[in-house]
């Protein structure tokens, strides 16, 4: 982990930010967090502090092509043209700034940034100030950076030297925690953490650090961002800022399922705050949207968006298909039913009841159709377990239609993912939701990220080992859900009533996990759990004016004996247990209900073995690779398109050409707003164009689309009529790179 640097003067100093104050490295180190602040300590946090400033040196120097490496500490010598690479070990909210007392105008010098080492995102030149030289890439001057390229042309010889990477970061304090005996679960925790951390502003949490135009806050993205706050940093006043700085019927970006995120914020945050005198001032808006989703619940109105795995429409590309309307409204009776509680509490009784109608009722239509699990999709089954109307019966309809193959159940958006998991976690099945948490976050950290990238999936690690997947930020707060899922279903703690009046500390040690060590903060105090199940050792404590839920968890093997200091409570004698007011047990563990504030320290004796580290699931592809095939050309007739065929015109205005399978009902290319299509040539006889047709005649025309730079990439859809094995190939023409 890179040290953050107190000491470097930073000219000039930005309209608003300061020098980082108010505060001291006082608090634990955290091997396992990318945060060069995890150990600063502020003495205040207040949810209106400005964002101050610290700098990073770079952890590595690489002069590309050429050796020996400039020692940038003492200051080097620019002799000659080069490529200076520094790495700064961690993706930063931030910008470049380096010290030249000869560069005069930077003729001859540009700096490149990136948050991966594939190549620079933004290359420009650098803008003096005196003997500063600072990369300024747009008016807020941060980026996503951790990569740095300096380009010198051939120019006079200059002296370069205090290379810093100057970031920004909004006073608030690691008040939460997890640890474990496995590393990668704590790495995973605190780089969610430091995601969500990194890309707080001033006045709202931003969803992304690369300046690409759509740099703000969303009421989607923040619904899983505050979660992490509140978990992490503990600061619900900044989350309620960040929820009235999204409000739903207004400013929900199009995107109506955004707006029924917003109104599950507002229910979470009540659950980890209390504050229900809050609920007042948007209350207007949230019956809005949970009226307006009621009154489009069986039409055919435009999504927007739903999601960017192909299985949810494939960004704004088929967003209104069967399976995403499904999804919204798996999410719309969510809604109702958590909003309706929230109101219950603050004696919106009428309202309360007709939002818990509305989901009665859909959710009775839902099961007039016997096979509604296999006709919703995947992901809108899984978000009817999170709605939590499904039952036992259900979960297992589920897997058994579903099954278990992490190639099914991976999405390519983490955000999705975080749903994933809590809905396997609510079936039981953490296992599965473990395997899963590791082939994708753990499989971010393997590819090289020290923040939670905006889309991924495992296999981009033996693809693309050294760049990301598309043109996606590689710091997305969306993604940082696992944070927050280790600390609900790992470690266990939830709350059970507002303000963590009542709670649950339910840990889930397991195969491969043993120790388990977790704190969460509430308005009442920290709630800290400790457990070693091969010590047996147990401790929690809880803050005053609480009362909880909590088990000794089994861990997989049989619980022989359980004493609370000293006094043996397990196997029970009928007698209700010191500082709790009822005991049972069952395969998990041993239960204890009415738990009271303070200490609770057990000692437990286990019988069993422990239980095998989990291996990763097979992961089975229902399509063969049969190849790649160089030689055949644009002369496909003969060898390929035996059952049909579809080219693309290239011609915005002409009709797709080809002649389709009896089994497939059409093929739909999709290419983002406004694509341009150029024609490249005419009349050619160049054997790599292909033919229009099977028949291989000549001359031939080549056409090229460029997309739009938010349309990502070109979708191919294909409806068909009846599933049929059958092989597809793909024509890819280089034309200008031969």
């Amino acid at each position: 982990m890179p040290r953050a640097d107190l000491d470097t003067a930073i000219v000039p100093l930005p309209e608003g930010l300061s020098l980082i104050h108010g505060g001291a490295f006082s608090g634990v180190p955290v091997a396992a967090s990318p945060d060069p602040l995890v150990s600063y300590i502020w003495a205040e946090t207040p949810s209106d502090a400005r964002l101050q400033l610290y700098a990073l040196s770079p952890v590595r120097v690489t002069l590309l092509g050429q050796e020996p490496c400039p020692d940038l500490a003492a200051g080097a010598m620019i002799n000659d043209p080069c490529v200076i690479l520094l790495d700064f070990g961690v993706v930063s909210p931030g910008w470049v700034q380096f010290t030249s007392a000869d560069l005069g105008d930077a003729a001859g010098v540009e700096v490149g940034i990136s948050a991966h080492a594939g190549g620079p995102v933004k290359r420009l030149a650098p803008v003096r100030h005196g003997e500063i030289y600072r990369l300024e890439p747009n008016p807020e001057l941060y980026e996503g950076v951790r990569f740095v390229w300096i380009h010198v042309a051939a120019r006079a010889p200059w002296r370069l030297s205090e290379v810093r990477l100057i970031c920004q970061a909004k006073p608030v304090n690691y008040v939460g925690s997890f640890a474990c005996n496995d590393a990668l679960l704590e790495r995973i925790w605190y780089t969610g953490a430091y995601t969500v951390r990194a890309c707080y502003q001033h006045a709202y949490m931003g969803t992304i650090l690369d300046d690409r135009g759509d740099r703000n806050t969303f009421s989607g993205d923040a619904h899983v961002a505050q979660a992490v706050s509140l978990t992490v940093f503990g600061n619900p006043d900044f989350v309620r800022q960040n929820i009235a700085f999204t409000p739903g019927p207004d400013d929900h970006n199009g995107i109506l399922s955004y707006s029924l995120f917003w109104v599950l914020s507002i229910a979470a945050y009540v659950e980890h705050s209390d504050d229900h005198a809050s609920v007042a001032g948007w209350l207007g808006s949230a019956e809005f949207i949970l009226n307006r989703a009621n009154d489009v619940y069986d039409t055919e109105f435009h999504q927007s968006w739903s999601g960017w795995d192909q299985r949810l429409g494939g960004g704004f590309e088929f967003p209104d298909s069967p399976q995403t309307r499904d999804c919204f409204k798996m999410l719309a009776i969510r809604a109702w039913s958590e909003f309706a509680t929230v109101l219950e509490r603050t004696g919106q009784g009428a309202l309360s009841e007709r939002f818990r109608g509305f989901a009665a009722r859909r959710i009775a239509e839902l099961r007039g159709d016997p096979t509604w699990v296999a006709r919703v999709g995947l992901f809108a089954a899984l978000q009817a377990v999170n709605a939590g109307f499904t039952t036992p019966d259900e979960h297992t309809a589920i897997a058994a239609t579903y099954g278990a193959d992490p190639v099914d159940f991976t999405f390519i958006s983490p955000f999705h993912q975080y749903f994933v998991l809590r809905a396997l976690a609510r079936m039981g099945r953490h296992d599965d939701a473990m395997r899963l948490l590791r082939d994708c976050w753990g499989g971010m950290l393997a590819h090289g990220a020290t923040t939670c990238y905006e889309l991924y999936r495992p296999e981009l690690n033996a693809v693309l080992p050294h760049r990301s997947l598309l043109d996606c930020s590689l710091t997305h707060p969306w993604s940082a859900g696992a944070t927050t899922w280790l600390s609900e279903e790992i470690a266990g703690i939830r709350p059970l009533a507002p303000g963590f009046a009542r709670y649950a500390v339910t840990p889930r040690p397991g195969p491969g996990l043993e120790r388990i060590a977790a704190s969460v903060r509430t308005p009442q105090g920290d709630l800290a759990l400790r457990l070693d199940t091969t010590s047996g050792m147990f401790e929690l404590n809880a803050p005053p004016n609480t009362l909880g839920q909590v088990t000794i968890p089994s861990g997989g093997r049989r619980i022989v004996e359980v004493a609370i200091d000293g006094m043996r409570i397990w196997p029970s004698d009928g007698r209700v247990p010191p500082g709790c007011s009822a005991i049972h047990a069952n395969a998990d563990g041993v239960h204890l209900d009415g738990v009271r504030p303070g200490w609770l320290r057990a000692t437990v004796i286990y019988a069993g073995p422990l239980p095998v580290p989990l291996v990763p699931a097979a992961r089975t592809y229902r399509a063969q690779y049969l190849g790649q095939d160089c030689r055949t050309g644009g002369s496909w007739g003969g060898r390929y398109g035996m059952l049909g065929h579809q080219l693309l015109s290239g011609i915005a205005t002409a009709p797709l050409n080809g002649q389709l399978p009896d089994f497939v009902a059409a093929v739909t290319i999709r290419e983002g707003n406004q694509p341009l299509h150029t024609t490249c040539a005419r009349d050619s006889t160049d054997t790599r164009v292909l033919a229009a047709d099977a028949g291989n005649r000549w001359p031939r025309e080549v056409h090229s689309v460029t997309t739009n730079p938010s349309a990502h990439s070109v979708w191919l859809k294909i409806d068909l009529r009846r599933e049929q094995p059958h092989a597809l190939a793909l024509y890819l023409l280089d034309w200008n790179g031969g």
